[in-house]
């Protein structure tokens, strides 16, 4: 919906639900840079086959990540402004910005984090804009447990998804059994739905059709119907 008011304009947005009694996160990305997730230290991020912005006339919103969080920990979201802000003509970084988020007093705001970086850098050339979840509990770590990546014929024939099996850890001969699945399944039904079940184990990989209907025709019909 928010495409076709854009014009020639691109837009960023990122997604996320918290459920505190499961203690899950779960985001969704388009443009956005993956939130750095802080245990005791940074949780490794998988950024292959991340979705583009709203605006680049490419689908977008094809990938959603659910991590368990069981203890004390801190997510942070954030526009690609902090990174790309310039320290003595270097680019910030994620890196950077990791030793920052971790150097934060117990309590700090998303304030506190972009006056931080905003110490730190000589030149920010672009918009700055962050969100902190802070979580309290014990010192487990977080772990991410599922990838979903959503597939059509023109993703599997890209080399990003290559790469994206590759970054699972898959060994070459595993990745290209996937890949002959993944292309087998998309011939069939159009689209499909890549399932990684990660945990603390080997991934599992679950290959689905991508059966979801667009609510946009019945709403419409729905309209009609009730004289709206």
């Amino acid at each position: 919906m928010l495409e076709r008011q854009l014009g020639e304009s691109l837009a960023t947005v990122v997604l996320a639900a918290y459920d505190p009694r499961e203690r899950m996160l779960v985001y969704s990305s388009a443009g956005h840079p993956p939130p750095i997730l802080m245990g005791s230290g940074p949780l490794p991020t998988i950024t292959a086959c991340s979705a583009p912005p709203i605006g680049a006339a490419q689908p977008t919103g094809t990938r959603q990540t659910t991590v368990s969080i069981p203890g004390g920990s801190v997510a942070c979201f954030y526009t690609d402004g902090l990174i790309e802000s310039r320290v003595r003509g270097e680019l910030f970084g994620s890196r950077r910005l990791e030793r920052v988020i971790a150097g934060l007093p117990a309590g700090s705001s998303a304030r506190d984090l972009l006056d931080r970086v905003d110490e730190e850098a000589d030149t920010r050339p672009d918009d700055m804009a962050a969100c902190l979840l802070s979580i309290e509990g014990s010192p487990a770590e977080p772990v991410v447990l599922l990838e979903e990546l959503e597939l059509d014929h023109r993703e599997v024939q890209r080399s990003r998804l290559e790469r994206f099996l590759s970054s699972l850890g898959l060994a070459e001969p595993e990745a290209q059994e996937v890949l002959r699945s993944v292309r087998a399944s998309v011939a069939r039904n159009g689209k499909v739905m890549l399932e990684v079940h990660l945990g603390q184990g080997r991934p599992e990989i679950v290959v689905k059709p991508q059966n979801i209907s667009i609510l946009e025709p019945s709403l419409r019909e729905s309209a009609r119907a009730g004289g709206m």
